[in-house]
C-alpha cells in the first residue's frame, strides 16, 4: 500500500512550471529554476498513508472514488466529483492553449479554473473517505498501520 501512495501524482500544473512554460517569449531561458519535484507535483513525497493529514485522506478519498465500480459510493457523491473533473479538463485545454500561442490570459484563467477546481475535488475525496471508510474490509485495512 505505501507504494501505491508513493506513486500518485497529482495532474494540476505547478504554477512555476506554467510560468517557465510562457518564459519563452521573453528569452531563451527560463526565468526561475525548476526540479523534477517542481515538475511531478505530489502531496506523498514526505507522507506515510498513515498519516491522518487532508493531503492523505485526500488521495485515500481518490482511491474509494476510482473504485466505486466494487464498492458503490452514496449517491450524493457521484455527481460533483465527474462536473469537478470536467471543469479541470476544461481548464487544462485553456492552460495548453495559452502555453502554446504565448498569450499568458488563456493560461492565467485556466490556472484560475484548475485550482479551486481541483482544491474543491479533494475536499469532497477526503468527505467520501471519512463517509466510506468503513464499508468495505480492504478501507478498513488501510486504517491500520502494519509497522507498529
Amino acid at each position: 500500500m505505501e507504494r501505491d501512495f508513493a506513486l500518485h501524482r497529482s495532474p494540476c500544473p505547478h504554477p512555476r512550471t506554467l510560468v517557465q512554460a510562457l518564459a519563452r517569449v521573453v528569452g531563451r531561458y527560463p526565468c526561475f529554476p525548476c526540479s523534477p519535484v517542481d515538475m511531478v507535483q505530489s502531496p506523498h513525497i514526505c507522507c506515510s498513508p498513515f498519516d491522518r493529514s487532508l493531503n492523505v485522506e485526500g488521495i485515500t478519498g481518490k482511491r474509494v472514488w476510482l473504485n466505486r465500480d466494487a464498492v458503490p459510493v452514496p449517491a450524493y457523491h457521484r455527481t460533483v466529483p465527474i462536473v469537478l473533473s470536467a471543469v479541470a479538463a476544461i481548464s487544462v485545454l485553456f492552460i495548453i492553449w495559452g502555453v502554446l500561442m504565448f498569450d499568458p490570459w488563456p493560461t492565467l484563467f485556466g490556472t484560475v479554473m484548475a485550482y479551486p477546481g481541483k482544491l474543491w475535488f479533494a475536499d469532497r475525496m477526503v468527505w467520501l473517505w471519512n463517509d466510506m471508510q468503513h464499508a468495505s474490509p480492504n478501507y478498513c485495512s488501510w486504517l491500520t498501520n502494519k509497522e507498529e
